[in-house]
This record gives C-alpha cells, sequence and structure tokens, in this order.
C-alpha cells in the first residue's frame, strides 16, 4: 500500500492486516498493480515506474 505521507511503501500480512514491511520510494507513491508475480509502483512526482519483487 503506497503512503504518500511519508513516501513509503508498505508490505501488508494478508491474514493479519499488520505491515511486515516498510519500502523507502521517491516523492508521492500513487498506483500499486500486481502482475506475473510481481509489484508495480508509480511514484508521482519523480516520474519513475518501480518494479518490485516480493521475496
Amino acid at each position: 500500500m503506497p503512503n504518500d505521507q511519508d513516501d513509503t511503501l508498505w508490505r501488508i500480512d494478508g491474514e493479519t492486516g499488520a505491515v511486515v514491511e516498510t519500502i523507502a520510494t521517491g516523492p508521492n507513491p500513487a498506483v500499486v498493480a500486481g502482475a506475473e508475480g510481481d509489484v508495480w509502483l508509480s511514484v508521482y512526482e519523480g516520474g519513475e515506474i518501480w518494479r518490485i519483487r516480493p521475496r
């Protein structure tokens, strides 16, 4: 889940709802999508798209 308050992406445990990992991003992370086992994140102000491979 993107958190634009502190420019991070949270990995959330689907069973407990707890944040299990915090990833620093560029300014204003916006949209997250899943595809082919990866997570894609747009960083609005940085004009970037990040590909994140979950463990």
